[in-house]
């Protein structure tokens, strides 16, 4: 697109412009956005649906570089990768087998698996939990322990391969009774966040990446890499909006006892008068809140969140429930 400039349109300067004065001018307008003769010099661009470069590539990245405010190279690649249609805690690309299948995990015995990477093998490209991509770009030989149990193959930010015998697990909360070496993935906000277990200083942040593992059963060693682009759970995270009451969708239910809540939102209970008992969430139990009197008119429907999946029983004698599903907004 060319530069735009005022002095290349026809001006008006007392006398009354004709149908060949407007012709020329919407020409030029069109010119600038269709010659490519220069560069579009603007303050600043924002897309409400991304930029398709259409297989062109971003320049001039090094000039954010320069200054006291200027963010580092590495940190402008990091930004950009972000951008793409990566799935963080996976692995992208790398060797395939003849069915197209992730296959850069190789055995060479029961104690010795190896990471392929470069020389003859394609590049492992490996998405960090904080969405980092980085490269292997040769292999790495990883020692199997001979006792039988399971071991994890992880590869944590700017670190090569490993395996270990620590746990790695994926959830909203940290796990109870965790080991050293324990690695956890807080899939609960975005970016990801990565931890490992350290025994002195509890669960210290650490971007990693789980590229699979192996199982050992008397003595025989079997290696499972996991699937390109396949981040292994269920992602449900939201960039805007509120959770709200969908009273529309209000149903009356029977007094909970194992009940079995079928979506987020909230069980409503209107206890009777000076009943008392208990809710149990999940197996915990909580003393209800009753009604001291029946003129108690502060304490008659009582809302408790719920989320899906959640197993409700209520020992309290109860005038009426609801289930009250929530809505996102």
């Amino acid at each position: 697109m060319a530069l735009p400039s005022i002095s290349d349109l026809k001006l008006w300067v007392g006398t009354l412009f004709t149908k060949d004065d407007w012709d020329f001018n919407f020409t030029k307008i069109v010119s600038w956005f269709s010659d490519g003769s220069a560069d579009l010099v603007v303050n600043s661009i924002r897309a409400t649906n991304g930029i398709d470069l259409d297989g062109s590539q971003l320049t001039n990245i090094g000039t954010a570089t320069s200054g006291s405010s200027a963010i580092n190279l590495d940190q402008a690649q990091t930004l950009l990768n972000r951008t793409s249609y990566y799935y963080p805690f996976s692995v992208a690309s790398g060797r395939v087998n003849s069915s197209g299948n992730s296959a850069f995990l190789q055995k060479d015995s029961d104690t010795q698996v190896t990471v392929l990477a470069g020389n003859t093998n394609p590049d492992l490209v490996v998405i960090q939990s904080d969405g980092t991509v980085e490269s292997i770009t040769s292999n790495y030989i990883l020692t199997v322990e001979t006792a039988d149990g399971t071991y994890n193959i992880v590869k944590e930010k700017e670190g090569s391969p490993i395996i270990t015998s620590g746990e790695v697990t994926i959830g909203k909360t940290f796990p109870d009774s965790p080991n050293a070496g324990d690695y956890f993935l807080d899939n609960s906000i975005v970016p990801f966040v990565g931890y490992k277990y350290n025994a002195e200083g509890g669960w210290v942040n650490t971007p990693f990446c789980h590229l699979g593992y192996v199982t050992k059963t008397s003595g025989n060693a079997t290696v499972y890499p996991f699937d390109y682009n396949n981040n292994r759970f269920d992602l449900n995270v939201y960039n805007s909006g509120i959770m709200l009451p969908d009273w529309n969708s209000c149903i009356a239910i029977a007094r909970p006892s194992d009940y079995t809540v079928p979506s987020e939102g909230y069980i409503l209970m209107c206890p009777q008068a000076q009943g008392s008992g208990n809710l149990i969430v999940n197996g915990i139990t909580l003393t209800f809140k009753y009604r001291g009197h029946e003129n108690d008119n502060a304490s008659q429907l009582v809302p408790f969140p719920m989320k899906k999946g959640d197993i409700v029983t209520c020992t309290c004698n109860i005038n009426q429930t609801y289930f009250l599903p929530a809505v996102r907004i």
